[in-house]
C-alpha cells in the first residue's frame, strides 16, 4: 500500500496494480503545507530556504 498526493488531498493506503489505482486510499488530515511533508517522511523547508 501506497501514498496518493494530488492538489486536492493526501491520501494513505492507496492500492495499485502497476500504474491501475484499485483503491483511492483513505485522505490524511493536512491542514498546512508542513504537515504534507511531515505525513510523507520528507524534511520540510520553508519556500524561501528551497531551490529555484
Amino acid at each position: 500500500m501506497g501514498m496518493s498526493l494530488s492538489e486536492h488531498s493526501l491520501n494513505v493506503g492507496v492500492v495499485r496494480n502497476g500504474t491501475e489505482k484499485i483503491y483511492e486510499g483513505t485522505p490524511v488530515p493536512t491542514p498546512t503545507e508542513e504537515s504534507v511533508f511531515i505525513k510523507m517522511g520528507i524534511p520540510f523547508r520553508p519556500p524561501d530556504e528551497r531551490d529555484h
